[in-house]
């Protein structure tokens, strides 16, 4: 096999990682909005719009968006204060958790921009 055909068949393998990461994030996200769609909007970074869209989803519609080539997950670790929260060693790892958590919370610098427009 060349390397030209490796390369594709791992690009491919990739693409199909990450639908499956797709897929698995926005049924987690119906899941957890129905439980409990104050709490998941919070934990997911989601507005009411996109919350109520992704309800509204079908099957079919999921898995054409999750087909996507872009993840639609992201880390939320975009402060390396949080990030280094939540993997420091605590005496109680709970506080570690809880600590993190309550960072998290706070509205990520993309979204402070995007209510100063």
């Amino acid at each position: 096999m060349t390397s030209i055909a490796m390369g594709k068949q791992a690009g491919e393998r990739m693409l199909s990682d990450l639908r499956d990461l797709n897929l698995n994030f926005l049924l987690l996200a119906q899941k957890m909005l129905h439980a409990d769609r104050t709490t998941a909007k919070t934990q997911l970074g989601l507005s009411e719009d996109i919350a109520e869209r992704l309800l509204q989803m079908g099957t079919t519609e999921l898995l054409q968006l999750a087909s996507t080539s872009v993840s639609l997950c992201t880390l939320r670790y975009d402060d390396l204060l949080l990030l280094n929260t939540a993997t420091q060693a605590h005496a109680d790892p709970r506080l570690a958790g809880l600590h993190a958590s309550i960072l998290s919370f706070r509205p990520s610098r993309r979204t402070a921009l995007a209510g100063q427009r």
